[in-house]
């Protein structure tokens, strides 16, 4: 439904993220009602929209991402001294995704 839409934000902020990985353990983002965990160019990012009822089909994943869900969900972030642990759960309360990385 949004697929586009981003687009454009994407390109002017993707630079400020990529210049400074060093220090970005994660980026998170919403409105899309997806789940959605990617690595690119040095950074992690996760899109989580599944607080609606209503998903959207996720179109065509990208080359990085590392997975993809069209489901209702939630994520659970946990950020340690030496690394980021990262849950998403369905509305079952079970688990869709997980991913560790150090920081």
């Amino acid at each position: 439904v949004h697929q586009e839409d981003g687009r454009h934000a994407a390109e002017a902020w993707e630079s400020r993220f990529t210049g400074w990985f060093r220090r970005i353990g994660l980026v998170i983002n919403g409105h899309s009602h997806v789940y959605e965990r990617l690595y690119k160019d040095n950074v992690h990012y996760i899109t989580s929209g599944g607080g609606s009822v209503r998903v959207y089909d996720h179109g065509v994943p990208l080359e990085q991402t590392e997975a993809v869900f069209t489901e209702s969900h939630y994520v659970i972030v946990e950020v340690y001294p030496s690394r980021i642990a990262v849950k998403a759960y369905d509305s079952q309360n079970l688990v869709i995704d997980e991913a560790e990385w150090a920081i």
